[in-house]
């Protein structure tokens, strides 16, 4: 679990923001908005929030007003409930989930791994789903609208955000690579103040990428290198 905060030591990306991952069940006053990331295994993970205490600071929190995002398994854990009928997870059953979110997920296969273009709102990004088992949204808003998957067109969408506003959950891991959902993002959970830099996400990620192959190909003998392995392996290596 991780929640963003002004005063915390831990930053990642964007200078203006503090985020920390937390376990202990703490208070979470002061958090602009915590985040519920993906699970291995979802209904584990709802056993260990209710006993580990987390789950009373999370309604608390949710009481005061705080904005909380769930990401695919954090995104399943928000809704109603969590039904597992063949025993993916372990013991078939269901789980009670945290209410947040007007939704029920059903735990099947197969696995769904797509690479996923959506959008929100005219703002555009790019991002991958894989996760098992299917969700369906009650009464609510439904959040990104999704138009391609794996370079096909597609139609639908993904997500879902409370009535209030302040509950928001989606299978879409990447969700925060493009500049444009998070300035989106960042305004919705009222943190309008924060800047995010030219050079965000994808394009950042891509930068650094291209740095390391320049350094690899200056301080390392990568023919030497190639030559070691068997032959199958230089020829896919080099296909």
């Amino acid at each position: 679990m991780s929640c963003l905060n002004r005063n915390r030591l831990f930053q990642e990306r964007i200078d203006t923001c503090r985020l920390c991952y937390v376990r202990e069940a703490q208070d979470l006053t002061g958090c602009a908005t915590v985040i519920l990331p993906g699970s291995k295994n979802t209904r584990g993970d709802l056993d260990w929030l209710k006993e580990s205490g987390w789950t009373e600071r999370l309604e608390a929190y949710r009481a005061k007003g705080g904005y909380i995002l769930g990401i695919c398994g954090g995104y399943q854990m928000l809704g109603e409930t969590v039904l597992d009928p063949q025993g993916f997870e372990g013991k078939a059953g269901v789980s009670r989930g945290l209410g947040f979110l007007p939704l029920n997920t059903v735990l099947q296969s197969p696995k769904i791994t797509t690479l996923t273009r959506f959008s929100w709102a005219g703002a555009e990004g790019a991002g991958y789903e894989i996760h098992m088992g299917a969700t369906a949204v009650g009464p609510g808003r439904s959040w990104l609208e999704v138009w391609s998957r794996n370079g096909q067109s597609a139609s639908g969408f993904d997500g879902c955000i409370s009535a209030d506003g302040r509950v928001w959950g989606t299978y879409m891991h990447g969700l925060f690579d493009s500049a444009a959902i998070t300035r989106k993002w960042l305004d919705a959970v009222g943190l309008s103040r924060v800047s995010v830099p030219a050079e965000y996400g994808a394009t950042r990620k891509e930068a650094a990428f291209e740095a390391l192959a320049a350094h690899a190909q200056e301080y390392l003998d990568l023919q030497g290198i190639v030559g070691l392995l068997p032959e199958f392996v230089q020829k896919k290596l080099y296909f």
